[in-house]
């Protein structure tokens, strides 16, 4: 499943650039092609965070019987320092992603 710039509520709730379910899991999909300074990708893991809170995402109709939040993953040639309590996984590339992926990590 991929899906790409998901509206899941108003302007100011979140927006990733995609959804997709790899290897029957979750993933909210952001591109940064360019760089953010610190302050706005904290605001952007904000948006999360209060959807997460919302529980909004539990009705989702490809949650399963116990539903669970998707990973954010991040795609960027810049290393952002994340301070969440979500599980957000940075990438330089989709091809990292699957290299990743195929090496079991």
């Amino acid at each position: 499943m991929y899906d790409v710039e998901v509206k899941l509520g108003s302007k100011s709730t979140v927006e990733p650039d995609a959804f997709m379910i790899f290897n029957n899991t979750p993933f909210f999909v952001e591109v940064q092609l360019t760089h953010y300074s610190k302050s706005i990708m904290n605001e952007k893991l904000k948006r999360y965070e209060a959807y997460f809170h919302s529980y909004e995402w539990v009705s989702l109709q490809w949650q399963p019987e116990q539903p669970f939040f998707p990973y954010i993953v991040i795609f960027s040639e810049h290393h952002y320092e994340i301070d969440t309590f979500l599980q957000v996984i940075l990438f330089k590339s989709a091809n990292d992603l699957m290299i990743n992926s195929a090496l079991g990590g």
